[in-house]
């Protein structure tokens, strides 16, 4: 038998929530719960959860993939004001995201790119010292 306090209970609102990819701080503080308590229960059920998220992935990833094609059939109405083709479109990437998300695929690609000053003036320049110092060619060619 545990002494001490007991164990406050966390609402399955919480819980569902997280699994759901809601940061635990956001899902503590609507709940009105202490965030140390949400990581403790998280940290006792880590198994459970991992299962809780195994079983909502296909479900949302459905419901995300339907979102997105709907708001890509809306961007596509040719009868479809500018302000609803923005809002589709918004929708439509935000579903996207969330898509490549639960897929585990990346939603991000940054790519270490470096842009370099070249100097075209100074180029010219040092090709042109380059070619007074070549000896002259000669076309053998009548």
């Amino acid at each position: 038998m545990r002494r001490g306090r007991p164990r406050k209970q966390i609402p399955v609102s919480v819980i569902e929530a997280v699994a759901a990819g809601v940061s635990v701080p956001v899902a503590a503080r609507e709940a009105n719960i202490p965030e140390k308590t949400v990581r403790d229960y998280l940290t006792r059920h880590a198994a459970e959860l991992g299962d809780l998220r195994q079983v909502k992935a296909p479900e949302l990833m459905g419901a995300f993939h339907d979102l997105a094609f709907r708001a890509f059939e809306r961007t596509m109405d040719p009868q479809a004001n500018l302000v609803d083709m923005r809002n589709a479109s918004i929708v439509m990437g935000v579903a996207t995201d969330k898509l490549q998300l639960l897929s585990g695929q990346p939603t991000q690609i940054v790519a270490g790119l470096h842009a370099h000053r070249v100097d075209l003036a100074g180029i010219a320049a040092k090709l042109a010292r380059v070619a007074e110092q070549l000896p002259e060619v000669v076309d053998a060619e009548p």
